[in-house]
């Protein structure tokens, strides 16, 4: 079978020949000003996950300036001020106006994210770029970073031994040379606050809503695999309109009518909302009493909030993706199929978190 991280390895090995870098005396750590993150290509939600290094790099270094450099193809996806200090560039950019903007400075600190393979452009940018320290990952399982000598210090990730990895974890371990000496408060580095986010008003206003719990659902997901089945949903739904006084939020897609028909057919107090308007969702998530969601984009969105949140997986491991804290709740299928959660299942789950939460 073909194996693309192999022949990117070899076509890089001529970069290991590069001398290394002296290591920098420990009081280098206390004197971040400016400080630059190359995140790799991952979905959307993957990239919330950055807020672990941000959060912590704010707390220990109070007046740092972060810049967080992205695939352009994320930009699409991103709300304007949701991420301040963004710069977005593609494959081409190295040439152009936007990264001679990055070259221009002097940064104390790179960090270079990794995963489940390394990204070329994020540690091709990071190379070039003038910085006293840069921080990432030397090696993912058994293969070895062709990048690994610009490194001055690293870790290593072995999903091998490790299948169930949470990212966060992964990314404190690759902040952990530079102060990061325990993974207690991992929740609190990963929520949002409203002075970071530019959010409209809230709806707490509108007096229907002020008498009734606001549950808010997404069966909206990027792979097809990971969506709900329509009966199963009916039926959590339906269990909860006749036995307490909620208000529904849905987040449709304009290409799934059938299921929106269902919906308005058997739930009257439900409002739509379009899963391309992130901002609305984000304001209505923040005030919800309940958050219901498969695998996707919006998960991790919701996952930044302290809201209750019931994540719903089929195939894709919940241990690594599912968002962290006491009242963020996963349930998957036993046999990693995604309609072998029942609605009577979500439905107590909820409950009890509802319940909790009164």
């Amino acid at each position: 079978m073909f194996n693309k991280n192999f022949l990117i390895e070899q076509l890089l090995k001529p970069l290991r020949s590069l001398p290394k870098r002296k290591p920098l005396p420990a009081n280098e750590f206390s004197k971040f000003e400016k400080a630059i993150i190359f995140w790799p290509k991952t979905s959307l939600g993957i990239l919330f996950f950055v807020r672990i290094i941000i959060r912590f790099l704010k707390i220990k270094h109070n007046n740092v300036s972060i810049t967080l450099v992205i695939d352009a193809s994320l930009l699409n996806k991103i709300e304007k001020g949701y991420l301040k200090n963004l710069l977005a560039l593609s494959d081409s950019d190295i040439l152009t106006h936007k990264y001679s903007a990055v070259r221009k400075n002097k940064y104390d600190l790179t960090i270079i994210p990794s995963f489940w393979h390394y990204s070329i452009k994020a540690h091709f940018f990071a190379l070039l770029t003038k910085s006293k320290i840069r921080i990432g990952v030397s090696k993912i399982n058994e293969m070895s970073n062709p990048f690994s000598s610009i490194l001055d210090f690293n870790t290593q990730i072995n999903w091998i031994d490790n299948p169930d990895m949470h990212y966060a974890e992964i990314l404190l371990n690759i902040i952990y040379p530079i102060g990061y000496k325990s993974i207690e408060n991992v929740v609190d580095l990963l929520k949002t606050n409203n002075t970071e986010v530019d959010l409209p008003k809230n709806i707490s206003g509108n007096n229907i809503l002020q008498e009734r719990k606001i549950i808010f659902i997404n069966n909206q997901s990027e792979d097809l695999k990971n969506r709900w089945g329509i009966e199963n949903l009916v039926r959590f739904i339906s269990k909860l309109v006749a036995e307490g006084d909620y208000f529904f939020f849905y987040v449709e897609d304009e290409m799934d009518n059938e299921v929106k028909m269902i919906l308005e057919k058997d739930i009257k107090i439900l409002q739509f909302i379009n899963k391309n308007d992130i901002i609305n969702i984000v304001r209505i998530i923040k005030d919800s009493n309940l958050v219901v969601t498969c695998n996707s984009d919006i998960m991790h969105i919701a996952g930044l909030f302290n809201v209750p949140q019931i994540s719903i997986f089929g195939m894709d491991n919940p241990f690594i993706l599912s968002p962290l804290g006491p009242e963020k709740k996963f349930l998957r299928g036993a046999s990693g199929l995604i309609d072998e959660i029942s609605g009577e299942e979500v439905y107590k789950t909820a409950i009890d978190l509802l319940e909790v939460n009164n």
